[in-house]
């Protein structure tokens, strides 16, 4: 994260401050969109074709989801009871720079799916997720890798550009608000395989 980055961040709990802590009003009703279906491209990657889905975690079945709807840069990725809310739905879009590679966008805040470090080096085992304004050419750290797993059929392991380690659920935890974090991928456990649904 460069030091703009952080500044944005600084200046986006400032306001937060200031303003009391305001939350959102409720949602707008709106029709669930249709589940995205699992595709294989033609290299056996998922196919990704622009519709919202879902990230759901194999052992819970619950969901990744922006916390408390927020649209702030900084807010937490944790796991919730899935909904098909806008907040919990995620469109991947390609990195022109990095073949392979996708930013994940949430609907509901229109920022990208990124790691909680200030730059590469304070990128470890545990490091949380959050979101943050879009810019995967410039920060690598809103670039995954999404891929089939061999040995559970339908899922999925999301793997950073940087360091290579996988999306995690902390200690597999079912609960509402568990975190979701990073760690070295080590095959497949529940707490490393996710559903795009």
């Amino acid at each position: 994260m460069t030091s703009r980055r952080l500044l944005a961040v600084v200046v986006a709990l400032a306001g937060a401050v200031a303003g009391g802590f305001a939350t959102a009003g409720p949602a707008q009703a709106a029709p669930a969109p249709a589940p995205a279906p699992v595709t294989v491209s033609a290299a056996g990657q998922p196919g990704l074709a622009g519709a919202a889905f879902e990230i759901v975690n194999r052992g819970t079945g619950k969901c990744a989801d922006v916390a408390g709807k927020s649209l702030l840069n900084g807010a937490l990725v944790h796991q919730w009871s899935c909904a098909r809310g806008d907040n919990q739905l995620w469109i991947a879009q390609p990195v022109p720079s990095a073949p392979g590679y996708y930013s994940l966008i949430n609907v509901n805040s229109g920022k990208c799916m990124d790691l909680r470090a200030n730059n590469d080096d304070e990128v470890f085992n545990g490091t949380l997720v959050q979101q943050f304004e879009c810019n995967p050419e410039l920060y690598t750290s809103e670039r995954w890798k999404l891929s089939f797993s061999p040995s559970a059929p339908g899922y999925l392991t999301f793997t950073t550009w940087i360091k290579g380690k996988c999306l995690d659920l902390n200690n597999g935890s079912g609960s509402n608000g568990a975190r979701i974090q990073v760690w070295d991928c080590v095959g497949p456990i529940n707490n490393q395989l996710w559903a795009q649904r």
